[in-house]
């Protein structure tokens, strides 16, 4: 048996198996003959690093930014351009433009765009994976991605814009994140600086992020109460505060009437005592929304048309709402017309009045 040995250098990958083939040439002796074994032959491929960025690198839910990858041959030797593609995968809730993108360039880059839909942790790792090519080996880049919460301003308006006390204004928030999609969702707290009470301590927007409550004073206070709504957010949309100058004034007290009515109406002398009659005032409220008077009623009498003296008061109790009266007994000796004036003094709701017609008790001599 004899032997000789070659070296075999592969130039390219092709199939991958390489048939080695030796022809012997026969000698005087030795007739021809050949033989072939296969070599697996695979590609040294170079290596390669990817790197990638973002730009703006922090952005709100549902706002865009652009993600690149560039893709650096980093072996030993003459550096090649790498070609292929890149893939995009995100750590966070969102979506891209494309989810891959071809290089190109002496810069071998590719670009997508990004666009978070839910905050997360508020850093979506946006990775970036470069598949290879004939010549370049894999590898993978990532970029730590910003996202927040949109920001949004809140608005409010009362209408009317000035009230009395114990007179209710209705206030409306409107929250708004300026782009005009994905409306504001939540809730919106009220609070007031001055003296009064909201119907609702929170309101919930609607479709259009707004929402309404009554707000009503109870004390005019320094005459301006601000009421300030405060958005608190939901999982897109940051939370925002406005207010609004409320003017208050003092309430305009309720109109009443006062009547007033003797029983009997007649007395008669000589008698074992002098006459007397019950005089009865009733006070009302003349306004649509009534509320009971309270406080004091006075009488007065004038006898046959002379000037009016003070015969006695008494202080009001309700018979139904937006009604109270009161009585005081009026006796005397004296014959003639008595004309009897109940005149209401008022309280903090209510106007005074005085009987437009007085209670008659006329005194006549007996038989």
């Amino acid at each position: 048996m004899a032997s000789c040995s070659v070296t075999y250098t592969p130039s390219a990958v092709n199939t991958g198996t390489h048939t080695i083939t030796a022809s012997y040439n026969g000698d005087a002796t030795h007739a021809i003959s050949s033989g072939n074994t296969g070599v697996t032959v695979t590609a040294n491929k170079r290596t390669t690093s990817t790197s990638i960025s973002c730009t703006p690198s922090s952005v709100s839910v549902d706002s865009s930014t652009t993600c690149t990858a560039t893709v650096t041959d980093t072996d030993v030797g003459t550096q090649t351009t790498p070609t292929g593609t890149v893939s995009f995968a995100s750590g966070g809730a969102g979506t891209f433009g494309s989810s891959s993108c071809g290089l190109s360039g002496s810069t071998a880059s590719c670009s997508v765009t990004y666009t978070p839909s839910a905050v997360g942790t508020g850093t979506h790792v946006i990775t970036g994976s470069y598949s290879g090519d004939v010549t370049h080996a894999t590898s993978t880049g990532s970029f730590d991605e910003g996202v927040g919460k949109r920001a949004t301003s809140t608005s409010v308006s009362c209408a009317p814009s000035s009230v009395a006390v114990d007179s209710a204004t209705a206030c409306t928030a409107t929250v708004t994140n300026g782009s005009g999609a994905n409306i504001p969702t939540g809730t919106v707290s009220w609070t007031s600086d001055g003296t009064g009470t909201f119907s609702a301590a929170s309101c919930t927007l609607d479709a259009t992020g707004k929402c309404t409550v009554n707000y009503t004073p109870t004390a005019v206070g320094t005459g301006t109460h601000k009421i300030t709504g405060s958005y608190g957010g939901d999982a897109k949309h940051a939370t925002s505060t406005g207010s609004f100058d409320e003017a208050v004034s003092a309430a305009r007290k309720h109109r009443t009437m006062t009547t007033v009515i003797c029983d009997p109406a007649v007395g008669v002398v000589p008698r074992p005592a002098d006459p007397d009659t019950r005089c009865t005032a009733t006070v009302g409220d003349l306004e649509t929304s009534k509320t009971t008077p309270t406080g004091v009623v006075s009488f007065t009498v004038s006898i046959n048309g002379g000037s009016s003296t003070f015969v006695d008061s008494c202080h009001l109790s309700q018979t139904m709402t937006g009604q109270a009266s009161c009585f005081v007994i009026y006796g005397t000796f004296t014959t003639g017309v008595h004309s009897i004036t109940a005149s209401y003094e008022g309280d903090g709701t209510h106007e005074s009045s005085t009987s437009a017609i007085p209670g008659v008790f006329t005194v006549i001599v007996g038989p």
